[in-house]
């Protein structure tokens, strides 16, 4: 009998503290999200694919959305928001005439019931092309 009442009392204490460990910031439940995959600082080429990572982990359903320089990425032709989370810009490019670029901070959010979570910032640079060579933008070459 005595074994009995010992089980039941750790029983009921282990599951005292699953719930106020649930509820403390920083301890992981079910729900919560949690990155697999941020994305990472990265040179891309111009008229090339560009992919950025975002996957998330948690309960669903979960939407991922994107930014760059904080402002939303529009998804449609140019970009679009893979089933995994992942950014894929088509063809990455500056444009010379209004000298806009894909270039810059993104980052990605991801969203569900219990929360929002955002990513670190990932740098996104331009590759210039000259004499055989690719460099960053803005460098010379030696």
């Amino acid at each position: 009998m005595k074994v009995w009442s010992t089980f039941r009392v750790l029983s009921t204490t282990v599951s005292l503290i699953r719930r106020t460990c649930l509820s403390l910031p920083g301890v992981s439940a079910a729900s919560e999200l949690a990155f697999i995959k941020e994305p990472n600082d990265v040179i891309a080429v111009r008229d090339r694919p560009l992919m950025l990572d975002c996957q998330v982990e948690g309960e669903g359903p979960i939407s991922i959305t994107w930014r760059r320089n904080g402002v939303p990425v529009e998804t449609g032709r140019r970009a679009a928001v893979l089933a995994n989370g992942t950014l894929l810009i088509r063809n990455f490019s500056k444009r010379r005439e209004s000298n806009e670029t894909d270039a810059g901070e993104y980052d990605c959010a991801a969203q569900n019931r219990y929360g929002m979570l955002i990513s670190r910032k990932a740098r996104v640079q331009l590759a210039c092309e000259g004499r055989g060579q690719t460099h960053l933008s803005g460098k010379r070459d030696p």
